[in-house]
């Protein structure tokens, strides 16, 4: 996986490492794109690409993320954890609109692996293919961006980040111009920022509902909490509730906050986004999802 994240004054790169895969960028008007002997790509989500705009509600820093995931045949396991093979990530709770969640590093099986597999709940499996589809452009955003691929296999942003990602209410699309995976096309609407929304100082406490609030706005948006044990190891227990941003409202119950309790860390983070998701289909049931958002977070 590719990520990138721009503040205002200086660089930042998120803690998650997952795979990214590329080719070369294929021609729209060269044939030799379609392999009429390629072995079909199985169903699912192959991969996508995420796009945040971040305010930390305990500093008041502005920052930039995009991050690249897939692209892969077979698709990953889930997408919870940005769709990396390099997690699994196990269900602990479902509480309806909260799930409460463990990320656990893919080489835990006894005995072990090879370099070849990851460990998954069913024991040993194969890496998947990486699979390619060109170059990858944004438009729609206050600056365009494009998306290659290196001769490593790895995508990397061609230029830099904008200071601001994008105007709410534009419409953002994504487009790949094709390789073993078809040309594909997706677009989302960019959310309004949720304003101040989270008090650092006051996290999850025992025997009370965890309550957010924040004004609606117009759209088919969707607002997601996710409060993390310990965010810069990239995996472990994570709480994920997600709602409609038309509620205006999100509450973790008591029960499931008095259940979070014991995975807490000092290391805990937990950050609010609004966000749009669209998916580009590249036929058969497969789609690369495209994801924008506007998040609060506490680090």
């Amino acid at each position: 996986m590719m990520s990138s994240v721009r503040g205002l004054t200086s660089t930042w790169l998120l803690p998650v490492v997952l795979a990214l895969v590329g080719c070369p960028p294929v021609s729209g008007d060269d044939d030799d794109s379609a392999d009429t002997d390629q072995e079909p790509l199985a169903p699912g989500h192959l991969g996508g690409l995420d796009l945040l705009e971040i305010v930390r509600e305990d500093t008041g820093d502005s920052m930039i993320s995009t991050r690249i995931w897939g692209l892969h045949d077979p698709p990953a396991p889930d997408d919870r954890w940005y769709g990396g093979w390099a997690w699994v990530t196990e269900i602990l709770a479902d509480y309806g609109d909260c799930l409460l969640i463990d990320t656990l590093p893919a080489h835990t099986c006894e005995p072990a692996c090879t370099s070849e597999q990851f460990c998954a709940a069913e024991g040993c499996v194969d890496w998947p293919e990486l699979v390619t589809a060109g170059a990858i452009e944004v438009t729609g955003l206050t600056e365009d961006l494009l998306f290659v691929p290196t001769d490593l296999g790895w995508y990397t942003l061609d230029g830099e980040l904008p200071d601001d990602l994008h105007e709410p209410g534009a419409t953002v699309t994504m487009e790949a111009e094709g390789g073993e995976v078809p040309a594909f096309e997706a677009s989302a609407v960019a959310p309004a920022d949720l304003g101040p929304t989270l008090d650092c100082d006051s996290p999850l406490e025992a025997g009370q509902d965890f309550v957010i609030s924040w004004t609606p706005t117009p759209g088919s948006f969707r607002v997601r909490l996710e409060v993390i044990a310990v965010y810069h190891a990239g995996n472990g227990p994570m709480l994920l509730c997600d709602v409609d941003d038309a509620a205006g409202t999100l509450v973790v119950p008591t029960d499931v906050v008095d259940v979070w309790l014991p995975y807490r860390t000092p290391a805990e983070t937990f950050q609010v986004t609004r966000y749009a998701q669209a998916e580009g289909s590249v036929g058969d049931g497969r789609s690369v999802v495209l994801g924008i958002g506007a998040q609060r977070a506490c680090w």
